[in-house]
């Protein structure tokens, strides 16, 4: 069985060390540059586009946002792509919330930002509390502004590409990460608690305790987006916690960096799970093994890195580091939930002050 992973980064590489576990050869295209790396290698390698395409069973992506060039143009519209349109739709945040809104699956209240006119009754709808998005091409907080009652009105270049969003007072962010195959059979994880800084993912404790209907909301909404939009592989479903529900906030057609902590925490991780529903191999729910945490390492040295993971399991990118980027994550357990928080929170803390 081939693989083939439009994207070269930590995601496609985790991808390949899973289908290396399974006997699934996973190649890795790099949409922009171009380059091929086979499985874990990373070495580029030579091809042929029309051959690579041919003996590929299946295509799968590791990133929504991808460039507007001919690679892409005839990777999108291979014919064994299942996810293709999950990628057109959700790389654009309008549709994205329009596709919300018709499933019933609970949201921020939203406007599409395509006039001054239409940036005003925002303004006055949401008595300037408000969070403002690009289109597309907005991650790890980039393409995003924070607006509140003592912000002045956003300027013009806002106008026109951008969705406003009602800021919503929360009471934490999560997440759920769940699987269709092509039957339209659905596992889930447990929500999993999450804590950005700047708009970047730091830390995932899981499995986070909370009411059976909450779980079981978060996964009808999830099974509701991957069934209406007939996909196949994982997905994720990024929510706020208000305390009285969960609000749908962004949706990732793809292995999602809030799923780290499966690698050690379940005995079937996001990686081998997706490979699995894409490839039609058995697709059990996933047990877990206990409380489980992930750390994100942004911007820190090998060095360090070893430092802080040990006693922990370390994952290293390769990358080279610079601020802001992500270049690894640490997976945590401990028998106490408490503990555990306790453990993680002290490590980000360290990260932090290095940052």
């Amino acid at each position: 069985m081939h693989v083939l992973v439009i994207g070269a980064g930590q995601l496609s590489l985790m991808l390949a060390e899973a289908g290396s576990r399974l006997g699934i050869q996973v190649d890795r295209l790099d949409p922009f540059s171009g380059d091929l790396r086979h499985g874990t290698s990373l070495d580029v390698a030579n091809y042929d586009l029309d051959t690579l395409l041919a003996r590929a069973d299946i295509l799968t992506a590791e990133i929504e946002h991808l460039p507007d060039n001919a690679l892409v143009q005839k990777l999108m519209s291979a014919p064994r792509f299942p996810g293709a349109r999950a990628l057109r739709l959700i790389a654009d945040r309008l549709p994205q919330k329009q596709l919300l809104d018709e499933l019933e699956v609970p949201s921020a209240p939203w406007l599409n930002c395509d006039s001054a006119s239409a940036l005003d009754q925002a303004t006055e709808r949401f008595n300037g509390e408000m969070v403002l998005k690009r289109r597309r091409g907005g991650y790890d907080g980039r393409g995003t502004l924070l607006c509140d009652s003592d912000t002045p009105r956003p300027g013009d270049d806002w106008i026109g590409d951008t969705i406003v969003e009602q800021r919503i007072p929360f009471l934490r962010e999560l997440s759920i990460v769940g699987a269709r195959n092509n039957k339209g059979e659905c596992v889930f994880y447990p929500l999993t608690e999450n804590l950005h800084r700047n708009g970047i993912l730091r830390l995932s404790l899981a499995p986070v305790a909370v009411p059976e209907v909450m779980q079981r909301s978060a996964e009808d909404s999830l099974r509701k987006i991957m069934s209406a939009l007939d996909y196949v592989g994982v997905m994720a479903l990024e929510c706020f916690d208000t305390g009285d529900q969960l609000l749908a906030n962004e949706v990732a057609p793809r292995v999602h960096n809030s799923g780290h902590w499966t690698q050690a925490g379940t005995d079937i991780c996001q990686f081998a799970l997706h490979l699995r529903a894409l490839t039609g191999l058995p697709m059990p729910t996933p047990t877990v093994f206990g409380p489980h945490a992930m750390v994100n390492l942004i911007g820190t040295s090998f060095t360090d890195a070893l430092q802080y993971s040990a006693g922990h399991r370390l994952h290293w990118y390769g990358k080279e580091p610079r601020p802001g980027r992500k270049v690894g994550h640490i997976n945590m357990e401990n028998h106490s939930a408490d503990a555990l928080r306790q453990h993680a929170h002290a490590l980000l803390n360290e990260l932090l002050e290095q940052d």
